[in-house]
C-alpha cells in the first residue's frame, strides 16, 4: 500500500530579507510571487511593503504572481497578521494565531486578498489586494505578511521506497504600515511564570510581552530559577538574536532538564536586554502537588528518574510485606501446634 507523507519544502519568501531577519529559501519553485511597490514606499531597494500610509483610506497593494510551469496553478492567498512564536522570532505564517490584547489594529483584520487566484501554464497575473487603514490615527506601525501557498501540489513518488512527497511550496511577503516616521521607544513586561512541557519535557515559561508597536530586535535572554531561599540557581537559560512582533507576546523556556517537577516556591530572575535597553525582573512562583503529578506522568524522560526516586518506597513497602508475610506463617504454626 502506498505510503503518503507531506514534506513540506517551503519556500519561506519574507521578502523582508535583511531587514526582518528573516531568510529567504526559494530554490526550484514551480510559481513566483513579486511586491509591486507603490509610491509610499518608504524603504527603497527592498522587496516587502513598508509604506506611509494615512487614516482611513483605502491602500492598494499589488502583486505579481507567475506559473512557471506548464499546468495549471491554483495558488491560495491570506493575510496574516505578525505574531511572535515560542521559539523568540517574528512568525507571518499563522492563519489564526492569538493575538495580545495590545495589538489594536491587526494585519488580517484590515487586508482582504481573494481565496485564491488560478494561472494557466506560464500565466503571470496581477492581483490587487485591497488594504483599510484604520479611521483613527495610529502610532508605531501594523506588521503583517501575505502568505501564499500552491493548493493541491502534485505528488511525487520515489521508486525505491515507494512514498509520495507533496511539494508545498509558500512565499510570504512582509508588510509593514506606518502613519509617520517617529520611533516608537521599546518597552517589555514579564506577564506571568508557570510549569509547563515542552515537547513532552517539563519547562518552566516565562512569558514576556511586547506592548508597543515595534518590532524589538536582537533580543538577548537570560533566566535562573531558584527554590525559595536558596542562592544557588536549579535551572538557567540563555538566548540570543531574538525578535518580537509589535504587541505580541511569546513563552520563553527554562528546561527542567528531564527531572521531575517538586511542589514549592520558586522565584525566577530573568534579564532582557535590546540595544542599550535592559529589563530586570524577579517574580515568585508555586508549583502545587497536583500540577507537578500531572506533568510528571505526563512527561517523556521521567520514568527512570521517577522509579530511582520512588524506590526507598517500593523497597519499604516490600519489606513489609514479607514481614506481614513472616508473622501470618509464625502465627498460623502456633495455631497447629496447639491443636
Amino acid at each position: 500500500m502506498l505510503k503518503q507523507r507531506k514534506g513540506f519544502f517551503i519556500g519561506l519568501l519574507i521578502l523582508a530579507v535583511n531587514f526582518w531577519g528573516i531568510g529567504v529559501e526559494a530554490s526550484g519553485t514551480d510559481f513566483s510571487v513579486q511586491a509591486i511597490l507603490p509610491d509610499n514606499q518608504l524603504s527603497n531597494g527592498q522587496t516587502y511593503f513598508d509604506l506611509l500610509v494615512k487614516a482611513g483610506e483605502t491602500q492598494t497593494l499589488q502583486v505579481q504572481l507567475s506559473n512557471g510551469t506548464e499546468q495549471e496553478k491554483t495558488i491560495a492567498i491570506a493575510a496574516n497578521s505578525a505574531v511572535t512564536n515560542n521559539n523568540g522570532q517574528i512568525e507571518y505564517t499563522l492563519a489564526d494565531p492569538k493575538l495580545d490584547p495590545t495589538l489594536q489594529y491587526p494585519f488580517a483584520t484590515l487586508a482582504a486578498p481573494p481565496e485564491e487566484v488560478t494561472l494557466s501554464g506560464g500565466e503571470t497575473k496581477t492581483v490587487d489586494i485591497p488594504v483599510q487603514i484604520p479611521t483613527e490615527p495610529f502610532s508605531g506601525i501594523i506588521l503583517g505578511g501575505l502568505y501564499f501557498t500552491e493548493k493541491n501540489p502534485p505528488k511525487h513518488e520515489t521508486k525505491q521506497e515507494n512514498v509520495q512527497f507533496d511539494n508545498q511550496f509558500s512565499y510570504t511577503i512582509g508588510v509593514v504600515l506606518q502613519e509617520d516616521t517617529a520611533a516608537v521607544e521599546p518597552f517589555l513586561k514579564l506577564q506571568k511564570v508557570a510549569a509547563g512541557q515542552k515537547n513532552g519535557r517539563n519547562t518552566v515559561f516565562a512569558t514576556i510581552q511586547n506592548p508597543q508597536a515595534a518590532i524589538v530586535r536582537d533580543l538577548k535572554v537570560k533566566a535562573a530559577i531558584y527554590r525559595k531561599g536558596d542562592s544557588k540557581p536549579l535551572h538557567e537559560a540563555t538566548a540570543a538574536q531574538l525578535k518580537m512582533a509589535p504587541n505580541s507576546r511569546f513563552d520563553f523556556p527554562i528546561s527542567w532538564e528531564d527531572q521531575p517537577f517538586e511542589p514549592g516556591t520558586y522565584k525566577l530572575k530573568l534579564t532582557a536586554a535590546t540595544g542599550t535597553d535592559q529589563w530586570n525582573w524577579e517574580k515568585s512562583f508555586t508549583i502545587k502537588k497536583d500540577r507537578a503529578n500531572h506533568l510528571n506522568q505526563q512527561a517523556a524522560e521521567l520514568e527512570p528518574e521517577t522509579r530511582k526516586q520512588h524506590l526507598p518506597l517500593y523497597l519499604t513497602a516490600g519489606f513489609l510485606l514479607l514481614l506481614g508475610v513472616f508473622f501470618l506463617g509464625r502465627l498460623s504454626s502456633k495455631r497447629k501446634n496447639n491443636h
